[in-house]
């Protein structure tokens, strides 16, 4: 199972691009699915009235996190999505404590992504034949999905 995830930060003014842009490899032979896309928000910027280009996502004021949920991801498919914040150069006091190159240089955003998707991890096959009075004879196929967590800072 393989997908690529990029970040890319623009800074201008009091205001922060976080682009983020994920893809599926087109050599996978099956579908991502759930996809869970999670944002940590630094303290440093203005989560609640953050501006996104793609509808779905979520903030969490409790956790400073926005969470973006995709349905399925096909082979090469890609899902780009830009969030749009303020920069908080002050403190509760309205005291300036940081310069705007100081304070939007030292941001970082770490996005988390999980998904599932089909692997061969293990795939059981059990078939029985066995036949006594009151049991039945048993029949089970199993396949195993994993989910993959990727992190990035």
């Amino acid at each position: 199972m393989r997908k690529l995830l990029k970040t890319k930060l623009h800074n201008r003014n009091n205001r922060c691009r976080l682009g983020i842009r994920i893809r599926a490899n087109p050599q996978n032979s099956y579908v991502l699915t759930d996809i869970v896309l999670l944002i940590i928000v630094p303290l440093d910027v203005d989560g609640e009235n953050v501006t996104m280009s793609r509808k779905g996502g979520v903030w969490d004021e409790m956790k400073r996190t926005i969470i973006w949920t995709i349905h399925k991801l096909d082979p090469g498919e890609i899902v780009d999505i830009q969030a749009q914040f303020k920069s908080n150069t002050q403190d509760g006091a309205g005291i300036k404590i940081l310069s705007q190159n100081d304070l939007l240089s030292s941001i970082k955003f770490p996005v988390l992504a999980r998904c599932n998707g089909d692997t061969n991890f293990s795939k059981i096959d059990m078939n029985s034949d066995y036949n006594e009075e009151g049991s039945n004879p048993v029949d089970l196929d199993m396949e195993r999905s994993a989910t993959i967590l990727y992190r990035k800072v």
